[in-house]
């Protein structure tokens, strides 16, 4: 296999000499090549850090789903073997303490399959949804997250007066669950419901080493309103008694306990733009302690072992594992390779071995596994793209209006000439606190980036004000600024890119989805900077966010009042408030069932749009929620939008969404 770290820069090397020299011999990817390749979605490493199970999906466009199957590593034979070969999807795997199994979810169930083959096996439990769960380390027994099965109360309901929905009151409360196991990991009963107060949702769970007491993070409701009233208790499983642990004042996240179960520690974050920080507080009930207030950004917790508190962060546009001594608070990075952006970090026991997801900017996700100093690529995902002539990621840095430092990653066609001015697509990442990053682990899943370039344009992927990796105060530029400030930000990288005479301004194009809907819809309306624009899933009125949203809280921290309350910061943010500007067509995109970026956004733009003569076709997906959940949806989405920036930056002719031409070279369909 591919071992060590000078090794695998090598292989990157000559992997790119390869590309070069056979550049004749390859061809822009399609759309539907591009996001029709398989991919590696998550991983977990034994406890012996001798086998990785991970998960491969690739598309069914027959059953219009994203099929998932089981896959195992061995690191001693270095041999692939495929576990599950279900029409259904397998996901949340986790191991055995012995090694000896693999739980799974598939098709609402809980499944165990022995790691050295043989048909999965239902583990017995009758209880639909289970969420989060955890195997005891003797293996007797195993808890989860699940909420009241209510389908019979709502059929008698409906049956009496109409299928109605109580907004906001409907979702029942996430308890916790205990069901003890035959040693072949079957129930030996049914699951005994532990938790059952009113006015407490269980948003995150960790059983003790001991397996008798269960950490939860619970709020006074399922709604994502409450995210910022969590607290922790503790839940004895014996006598069911709960006991508040510690009272929070931020979202409270990532359980996990100390090898020897006396201390937990936990993530808190107090607000989308503060640091997810690590705490650690012990079960006798003291003060929580503060461990991670040296470090810069988000630290999601991972695991804590003999060798420390392991947690996974961003910097700038990279990401690395990192360890922290509980003790003395020093922390230090563990994985290696800035040229790799890694991911999905899983350990094995005694924190020797760890193996993870990691890209390029010439790969797509592989597996990697690293043992001291040496790192070792485990598989080769990116045999698919062999043939493809794709972009050219590079980093580039500029200055905003106020000072600020902006970066981004500029995406050149494979065949760039110096000497050209080139179309630019504008793209514009969500959250907003989400981060571009200059490799292809989204290649094709997301937009067809590398088709884009590689028919003759450029692309611009900013990280604005308010993206993560840079840090808590650069995350806080957006403070009443969420609409304007990325926006300028975006519109001084189109000047720079104007002042180093590499594009053609008359051929511009910005497009988003969510909050890079809305931040493409304001440079559609604020400036006049793209002759097209895309606004996906976006939000074209913050006020009418606010009343619409499953998530009320975010504009008031990002804007310290409601509307109510100052409606002047939620127009000088919406893209309405400049309408008597707007010239440039729009292409609205959104899903009929969204909760996050509430429908009226959609329709408020479109007919402002109308009133003011500007040309604007609006798309509505049919079941649809905040993104493309199947793979014809995504088809759809994808094509639409590359047809609608085809007639505004190649002159390709208008398509006709009424009456589209049908053609597909998905491979999975021959």
């Amino acid at each position: 296999m591919y071992s060590g770290y000078l090794k695998l820069v090598l292989v990157i090397a000559i992997c790119t000499v390869s590309l070069s020299s056979t550049a004749q011999e390859k061809h822009v990817p399609t759309i539907e090549e591009a996001f029709s390749l398989k991919t590696i979605n998550s991983l977990a490493l034994a406890p012996s850090g001798a086998q990785i199970a991970y998960t491969k999906q690739e598309l069914d466009f027959d059953e219009d789903q994203y099929l998932t199957q089981l896959w195992l590593y061995n690191t001693q034979s270095e041999q692939h073997r495929q576990l599950t070969f279900s029409a259904k999807s397998v996901s949340d795997m986790q191991w055995s303490s012995d090694n000896k199994w693999i739980v799974f979810k598939r098709d609402g169930k809980l499944m165990a399959i022995r790691p050295d083959g043989g048909e999965p096996k239902d583990i017995g439990i009758d209880h639909k949804g289970i969420g989060d769960y955890a195997l005891s380390q003797d293996m007797t027994s195993l808890v989860f997250l699940s909420s009241e099965d209510r389908k019979e109360e709502l059929e008698n309901r409906k049956e009496t007066y109409g299928d109605f929905v109580v907004v906001n009151k409907e979702a029942a409360d996430t308890h916790l669950f205990h069901v003890a196991l035959n040693s072949d990991l079957t129930a030996v009963s049914e699951p005994e419901q532990i938790t059952d107060a009113d006015n407490f949702s269980i948003f995150d769970m960790a059983l003790s080493p001991s397996d008798s007491i269960v950490a939860v993070a619970a709020a006074p409701s399922p709604r994502l309103t409450d995210l910022g009233n969590i607290d922790i208790y503790l839940v004895n499983l014996k006598n069911k008694e709960v006991s508040l642990l510690n009272e929070g004042y931020g979202f409270e996240s990532n359980l996990t306990f100390s090898k020897d179960g006396n201390t937990l520690a936990f993530n808190r974050s107090t607000g989308f733009q503060k640091n997810a920080q690590i705490f650690t507080v012990a079960t006798s009930g003291e003060q929580a302690q503060l461990l991670s207030e040296s470090f810069d950004e988000d630290a999601n917790i991972i695991e804590w072992n003999d060798e420390g508190i392991f947690f996974e962060a961003s910097q700038k546009t990279n990401r690395y594992l990192y360890k922290l001594n509980p003790s003395s608070g020093n922390i230090s990075k563990v994985s290696r390779g800035d040229e790799l952006i890694a991911f999905n970090f899983s350990l094995s026991e005694d924190g020797k071995t760890i193996a993870y997801r990691a890209s390029s900017d010439k790969t797509l996700s592989e597996i990697f596994t690293q043992k001291g100093r040496r790192v070792s690529q485990v598989t080769n995902m990116s045999e698919q793209i062999q043939s493809y002539a794709l972009g050219k990621r590079e980093l580039i840095q500029w200055k905003a209006t106020d000072g600020a430092e902006i970066e981004a990653v500029l995406i050149k066609p494979h065949d760039y000439d110096a000497s050209k001015k080139y179309p630019l697509y504008v793209v514009t990442h969500g959250g907003p606190t989400a981060t571009d990053r200059p490799d292809l682990s989204r290649l094709g899943r997301w937009y067809p980036l590398d088709t884009w370039a590689g028919n003759g344009a450029m692309v611009l992927l900013t990280n604005y004000r308010g993206s993560a990796g840079y840090g808590e105060a650069f995350r806080s530029l957006n403070w009443r600024n969420l609409g304007i400030g990325p926006a300028t930000d975006i519109i001084s990288g189109v000047e720079h890119l104007d002042s180093l005479g590499m594009i053609d301004t008359s051929k511009v194009g910005c497009l988003g989805w969510s909050q890079g809907g809305h931040i493409s819809a304001m440079l559609a309306t604020y400036s006049d900077i793209c002759v097209a624009a895309n606004m996906g899933a976006g939000i074209s009125n913050w006020e009418t966010y606010y009343y619409n949203t499953d998530i009320t809280q975010f504009t008031v921290e990002y804007f310290g009042k409601t509307p109510y309350e100052d409606k002047a910061v939620y127009e000088k943010t919406s893209p309405m408030t400049y309408l008597s500007n707007a010239k440039t067509p729009v292409l609205i995109q959104h899903g009929e069932n969204d909760q996050r970026v509430p429908l009226a956004n959609a329709y408020e733009l479109r007919q402002g749009l109308i009133d003011k003569g500007v040309d604007t076709t609006f798309l509505l997906y049919k079941g649809m929620g905040h993104g493309p959940r199947t793979p014809k949806t995504l088809r759809g989405v994808l094509t639409h939008v590359s047809q609608w920036f085809d007639h505004y930056l190649f002159d390709a002719p208008m398509p006709d969404y009424v009456n589209p031409e049908f053609e597909s070279s998905v491979p999975a369909e021959e």
